[in-house]
């Protein structure tokens, strides 16, 4: 997200992270409801680090704590957006899956998150994109508050091969949805937010 730093959970990286100079692609659609007034952006969240885990753990920047029982992990990788959501600090969040990081966290935390089929939103840039396989991917509370966040994050980037069918005329993707104005609060996956974790 512009302005901000990636730091992929990790102190090497948050190191030597800057600031970036431009949105992500599949940012698009939120920076849209965000400009009309229709979502607002809450904030980012811890991961497990450099997204290379399933628990969810973070030792440089804390562990995200699972609010249906914090004695359990929150799942990982993209464990800050997963409780964020369950403990509605957020509607939905944004996570990225390369092997599950996306569905564990969702399991874990009583939650819902869809893995992408490649190519249905914006790949890049994801860091670390281990292997070539990761997606960018909602979390939600609800199956239609996943659909909706996956239609912000697909339909609105130059090369979308799932190009939606256009709208009613001053329609947006979350007023056809029937969301009230400022109603959605979303996360993104990648900074840590200390009172996520434990102190």
């Amino acid at each position: 997200m512009a302005g901000l730093p990636t730091t992929a959970g990790s102190r090497p990286v948050a190191d030597a992270a800057l600031p970036a100079e431009r949105d992500a692609a599949c940012l698009a659609g939120l920076r849209a409801a965000i400009d009309a007034g229709q979502a607002r952006f809450a904030g980012k969240t811890n991961l497990h680090e450099l997204a290379f885990g399933i628990t969810g753990i973070n030792g440089a920047f804390g562990t995200p704590v699972n609010p249906l029982d914090p004695r359990r992990m929150p799942g990982g990788s993209s464990s800050g957006s997963g409780t964020a959501v369950a403990a509605g600090e957020a509607d939905i969040a944004y996570g990225t899956d390369t092997g599950g990081s996306i569905r564990i966290p969702s399991s874990v935390c009583g939650l819902y998150g869809i893995k992408p089929s490649r190519g249905r939103v914006s790949e890049g840039p994801i860091v670390p994109d281990l292997f070539g396989l990761a997606v960018n991917g909602p979390i939600a509370r609800t199956v239609a508050d996943a659909a909706l966040l996956l239609d912000v994050m697909s339909g609105n980037y130059p090369g979308d091969m799932y190009t939606l069918p256009p709208l009613p005329d001053g329609e947006t993707f979350l007023g056809h949805a029937r969301r009230a104005p400022g109603r959605l609060a979303l996360m993104a996956s990648m900074k840590p937010l200390p009172w996520l974790g434990p102190k």
